[in-house]
């Protein structure tokens, strides 16, 4: 997809000014048994268009916008993404609302350059110290949008070494704008009120995701905000800085956003169907169409169930995984993965690759290209 800027153009001429900008921007991831080696080839993506590793509910990737702040007297345009996380509020970053915006717009759906659910900003709430700003939306067409809020992390649930799912509408490797884009990051590094993610240059935020959202699964294994993008690498391909949304919890409860324990369990069950996935020690399945979870307790972990086949809350000394879920692992330039409660070892260096986790879902892939 898509470090952590804004983009500007101007609204009468957006196209030719995009692609402009672009250029100039372009300065700006049991047993064991070993197996045969299936190892996988591919150009950066960009994104995908689906938020497979965190399997989110397809109303709720509706939830992520872009946001369009104009100056009525330049015609100037500030591109950047945003998430609505209650009925009608909107969380993107402060630097996106620039000091002379007198127009601003919410964008939905998967596409903003074809889209027509534009929805006004009545107010905005700028935070006082941290880059995170609330848009009050108006109430008229937001019904017809349809999206479903996405809630924000009151835990800090994004730990060092964790897969986030990133999102924003920003420039992609092709110079495509204006599509939603979703990536599967690492978080390298969390600082007091921020944390930074790390895609090993094969995917990241680029010009226009500024104030996209970093998303996990919390404790109770619903998808939340926990970071909003602040600030990212020129080159679109390292580090980028979210500010951390947990650091904010008293100026978001006082503007009306309420707690992420609120609210159904949603994810989408074409990725995640009943044989289920660990997300740390929180297990999520799908019955029909129906998410479940389950919290595993003291002397449990999230593992394989062999007397189900499936990725439940299993007695640690059960675990014929030893903890490896459906997306596996890599333990050096070996990728281990769980099948059918079995460890499956597939030594990357077989065909000259290195084991990487997929920018695209989260799974552990031998890569000999180095990006995917």
């Amino acid at each position: 997809m898509m470090a952590g800027r804004l983009l500007v153009g101007r609204r009468t001429q957006r196209t030719a000014a995009i692609a402009a900008l672009y250029f100039a921007f372009s300065a700006c991831d049991g047993g064991t048994l070993s197996a045969e080696v299936e190892c996988t080839r591919a150009p950066i993506t960009g994104g995908t268009a689906r938020a497979e590793f965190a399997a989110i509910d397809p109303l709720q990737e509706l939830a992520i916008c872009q946001i369009q702040a104009g100056n009525r007297s330049t015609g100037n345009v500030a591109y950047c993404s945003g998430t609505l996380v209650s009925a009608r509020k909107v969380l993107t970053a402060a630097h996106c609302i620039p000091g002379q915006t007198t127009d601003v717009v919410a964008v939905f759906g998967a596409d903003a350059m074809t889209s027509t659910a534009h929805v006004l900003v009545a107010r905005t709430v700028v935070h006082e110290s941290l880059d995170l700003a609330l848009l009050e939306l108006e109430p008229s067409a937001l019904e017809l949008v349809g999206a479903l809020p996405i809630p924000v992390d009151f835990e800090g649930a994004a730990g060092v070494g964790s897969l986030a799912q990133i999102a924003g509408f920003g420039f992609t490797e092709r110079a495509g704008f204006g599509a939603r884009k979703f990536a599967v990051v690492r978080v390298k590094g969390v600082e007091p009120t921020a944390f930074t993610v790390y895609a090993e240059r094969r995917a990241a935020a680029c010009d226009g995701d500024s104030g996209g959202p970093a998303l996990v699964r919390d404790s109770n294994g619903r998808v939340v905000v926990a970071g909003v993008l602040s600030t990212g690498a020129a080159s679109c391909g390292h580090l980028d800085s979210y500010v951390d949304v947990a650091e904010a919890v008293d100026w978001l409860e006082s503007n009306g956003v309420s707690r992420s324990a609120e609210g159904p369990i949603l994810a989408d069950c074409a990725f995640i169907e009943q044989e289920g996935r660990c997300f740390g020690d929180l297990a999520l399945w799908c019955e029909g169409q129906t998410a479940r979870t389950q919290k595993c307790e003291t002397g449990t972990s999230c593992g394989f169930d062999n007397r189900s086949g499936t990725f439940r809350c299993v007695p640690r000394a059960d675990d014929s995984c030893s903890g490896v879920s459906d997306r596996g692992r890599c333990d050096g330039d070996n990728r281990i993965r769980c099948i059918d409660g079995q460890l499956i070892v597939n030594p990357c260096g077989q065909c000259n690759a290195i084991c990487q986790f997929s920018v695209r879902n989260g799974k552990a892939i031998c890569n000999s290209a180095g990006t995917d």
